[in-house]
Order: structure tokens, then C-alpha cells, then sequence
């Protein structure tokens, strides 16, 4: 009988046999007892350093375990930087340590701005620099841990004055060494108000020195003012109030009556009512009308009438007119005409190079409605000198309107050389007219060889003369 792993029963070398070849139950597919501590890591196992000893990395589990300093964070570790010194960020335990001024706030931190100065809101320890934390910090005189005032250092953390000293400070406004009332100070340290010493204190609204009635501070200092009943100082009535209308007015002055016809007291005019719009106000001040003639109110102009278009309008405003010499409304100019092409339009606008108005009297030769050189009309609307545009100008010899060299006038509008127009030009050696060969003058205009043209060439023995034929031979008589 053969002896095999997973048929059920023990034998050879096996240390176990369940009958199957699965790992995982205790016995694994090759009949090995699974078990920590064996060497072997078996199914469901981290680590197995072949013992059951917890604290070497590997505990009695077979669980990793986390080594505090091996710079793998594991278990409880909130970091491990590969060694076990404080101090760097990751304590001597491998747990996070709190650095004041990281920028990071922190364990017990309340705060953290990235520096450990103090002044800026945030301590060099880290902790909010507030008033009433018992530190006292940048711009704080005094901090007694608290923030109740009255104490000598206030709940903003200011030194107070402590009243009946003798040292004012601070909200004081005085401290005569008691706290007592009646002797100028009171007893608590503010000035205390006496009429007729001619200082403003308390609640006193004038204080003139002296405590006489009717001279606009009375006994009592307070203001002498119209519209408290009583008749002072210039007041020529007061009716207990500041109306006016009813008699006395709220300057406390006998008033007049606008509306009864008569002009009395500061009344300008008075037409029995009291409508305004009629040359005599409501107030019975005199009103602006508008073309009466007379310049009055808010009018720019009056020219006795109410019609527009002669200079000054119908509501009495000043009208732009074109023409008279003076820049107003819309106008860009005025040069007292209505002539164009001297600077000003007839529109009263300027004539400027750009305006698409070739101004003749500004010395433009063009205007193509731009500022813009290199299109035919410079800048400053003069004409631009260039090959193409049909003018002959400059050192032009002929423009044919475009840049086009074989057409009688070249690319840079030098005239060419064009075999057959009759004229002798360029390296033409002939030109009959004529785009013809055989005729003496060959189509590139070239002289031709031939009978009859009284030159003696190749292959003739005579041209011309009465004794050569008429195929240039001697003729033998």
C-alpha cells in the first residue's frame, strides 16, 4: 500500500492527515501540523519566527508586532522615522510630537502661524495671545488673568487709574488724592461742573465766566436760544418755538407777512399771494422769469423772448451756436465761421488727418479715414510713394497698377523690353512690329539672315549690288 498526504491515515513522514489537502485546518496540503512557532508561515499567519515569544517583532500569534524605529509604522505608531529620539516630529514611541511654529497646530497647541514670535496673535508657545490669560504679551501693560475692570487692570488688559491716588490715569479726567465730592473732583476722579468759571464741564452747554443772565450764557449755563420762551439777549420776541409764519419768526424776529401786498422787512417783492412762478416767490423773494430781459436766478442768459435758436433758449439756457466764435455745447471748435477746410468745419468740428476729408488748407494730399501709414495715404495724409498703385510717382518709369514683372512694366515699375512694339529696347538687336520670323527680325527679336537686306552673310556671295541675283549670287551675264 502506497503511503499518500490527504487519504486519512498517518504515515511515512507525515505529522498529520485530515483527509484532505487544504491548508488552513490545522494540517496543511503537505500533512504538516500548522502550528505558531514552527518556522513555517502558515495560512492566517503575519510572521512565524519559529517561536511563540512576543516582543522580537513577531509576537506568540504569529502577529507582526510594531518595532518602534524600524521606519514602518505599524500597530499603534502614528509615525516612525527610523530612530528613537524626541524631538524630531516623531517621539522616542513613534507618536506624532507637537512642534510650536511648523505651521501645524497640534496636541495641545491652540494655535500655530509658523514662527515663535510673540506679538501676532499666536505665542511663541503657541497658545492665543489674549487678554486675560495671565501673560502678558505684546502691547498688553497689564494682564492679571481675568477680564473684569476695576480691579487696576482693565478687561482690555490697560492699567487702570485707581481714584483718590493723586496720579491720574487711566480714564481719569481728574484724582486730587480723595475721593471726596464738592472740591472740584469727585469721587470718581471726574471733573465736577461749576458754573462761572469759565470752563465747560458736565453737563453745562456755555459757561462765559460769570453767571449773569442775558448776555447768551445764563445763570445756570445753559445756552440762551430762541425758541425757549423767553424774550434774551437780540431776540425781539419767542413764542417757545422755531417756526416761522406765526408772527415771530424762527430766528426769533418779528415777522413780516408775505401775501399781504405790502413790501415789509427782508420781503424783496410781495403781489398779495404767497404762488411762486409769478416774479414774486412764495417767500416774497423776486423769481427769474425767463424773457423778461433781465438775467436773474439760475438763468445763463435772457434775451426777452421764450424761442429757441437765436443763442439763448426757451428755458433761458445758453445755445451752441456754430459760427459766433465761442467753443460751447457739443463743439470740438469755433473760429467764427461756418467755412470748412481751415481747420474748424463748417459743423463746428475739427478737421483732422484721419476724418476721411482730404483738408487742402492742413496740406493733405489724401484721407482714407485712417492715422495709419503703408496703405497709400501716410499718417500725416500725405500721398505714400510705392510700386502698384497706378501712379507713375517717385522713381516710377511706368506703374501698371500692380507688382507683376513680363507684362511691359515690371515688379518694381521699371518699363521692359517687349519684342514687337516697334520700339528698339533692352538687348533687342531688331523690332519690326511683329512677333514674326523670317522677316529679318526673328520673333525674339533677333536679327535673321536673309536676301535682300544688303548685309553680305553666310552663304551669300553678294547683297544688294546690281551684278547679285536675286538669291544673292554673283549673276553671270
Amino acid at each position: 500500500l502506497e503511503s499518500f498526504c490527504g487519504n486519512g491515515t498517518l504515515s511515512g513522514s507525515e505529522q498529520c492527515d485530515d483527509g484532505n489537502n487544504t491548508s488552513g485546518d490545522g494540517c496543511s496540503s503537505t500533512c504538516r501540523t500548522e502550528v505558531c512557532g514552527n518556522g513555517r508561515r502558515d495560512s492566517g499567519e503575519g510572521c512565524d519566527d519559529g517561536n511563540t515569544q512576543s516582543g522580537d517583532g513577531c509576537s506568540g500569534l504569529c502577529v507582526l508586532e510594531a518595532i518602534c524605529g524600524d521606519s514602518v509604522i505599524v500597530g499603534t505608531e502614528q509615525c516612525d522615522d527610523g530612530n528613537t529620539a524626541n524631538g524630531d516630529g516623531c517621539s522616542s514611541t513613534c507618536q506624532v510630537e507637537t512642534v510650536c511654529g511648523d505651521g501645524l497646530r497640534e496636541g495641545t497647541e491652540n494655535c500655530d502661524d509658523g514662527n515663535t514670535a510673540s506679538g501676532d496673535g499666536c505665542s511663541p508657545t503657541c497658545r492665543f495671545e489674549i487678554c486675560g490669560n495671565g501673560t502678558q504679551e505684546a502691547n498688553e501693560p497689564c494682564d492679571d488673568g481675568n477680564n473684569l475692570s476695576g480691579d487696576g487692570c482693565s478687561s482690555t488688559c490697560q492699567i487702570e487709574g485707581v481714584c483718590g491716588d493723586g496720579v491720574r490715569n487711566g480714564s481719569e479726567v481728574c484724582d486730587d488724592g480723595n475721593t471726596t465730592s464738592g472740591d472740584g473732583c469727585d469721587a470718581t476722579c471726574r471733573s465736577e461742573t461749576v458754573c462761572g468759571n469759565g470752563v465747560i464741564e458736565g453737563a453745562e452747554e456755555c459757561d462765559d465766566g460769570n453767571t449773569t443772565s442775558g448776555d447768551g450764557c445764563r445763570s445756570t449755563c445753559s445756552l440762551e436760544r430762541c425758541g425757549d420762551g423767553s424774550v434774551e439777549g437780540t431776540d425781539q420776541c419767542d413764542d417757545g418755538n422755531t417756526a416761522s409764519g406765526d408772527g415771530c419768526s424762527n430766528l426769533c424776529q418779528l415777522e413780516t407777512f408775505c401775501g399781504n401786498g405790502r413790501v415789509e422787512g427782508p420781503e424783496q417783492c410781495d403781489d398779495s399771494n404767497n404762488r411762486s412762478g409769478d416774479g414774486c416767490s412764495s417767500i416774497c423773494r423776486f423769481e427769474a422769469l425767463c424773457g423778461d430781459g433781465a438775467l436773474g436766478g439760475s438763468e445763463t442768459c435772457d434775451d426777452g423772448n421764450t424761442s429757441n435758436g437765436d443763442g439763448c433758449s426757451s428755458t433761458c439756457r445758453l445755445e451752441a451756436v456754430c459760427g459766433d466764435n465761442k467753443l460751447s455745447g457739443s463743439e470740438t471748435c469755433d473760429d467764427g465761421n461756418t467755412l470748412s477746410g481751415d481747420g474748424c468745419s463748417s459743423t463746428c468740428r475739427l478737421e483732422v488727418c484721419g476724418d476721411s476729408v482730404v483738408q487742402a488748407a492742413l496740406l493733405e494730399q489724401c484721407d482714407d479715414g485712417n492715422t495709419r501709414s503703408g496703405d497709400g495715404c501716410s499718417r500725416t495724409c500725405r500721398r505714400e510713394v510705392f510700386c502698384g498703385n497706378a501712379i507713375v510717382d517717385g522713381t516710377d518709369q511706368c506703374d501698371d497698377g500692380n507688382n507683376v514683372s513680363g507684362d511691359g512694366c515690371s515688379s518694381t515699375c521699371q518699363n521692359e523690353a517687349r519684342c514687337g512694339n516697334g520700339v528698339l529696347e533692352g538687348s533687342e538687336q531688331c523690332d519690326d512690329a511683329n512677333n514674326v520670323s523670317g522677316d529679318g527680325c526673328s520673333a525674339s527679336c533677333r536679327r535673321e539672315a536673309y536676301c535682300g537686306n544688303g548685309i553680305v552673310e553666310a552663304g551669300e556671295d553678294c547683297d544688294g549690288s546690281s551684278a547679285c541675283s536675286i538669291n544673292c549670287t554673283w549673276s553671270l551675264q
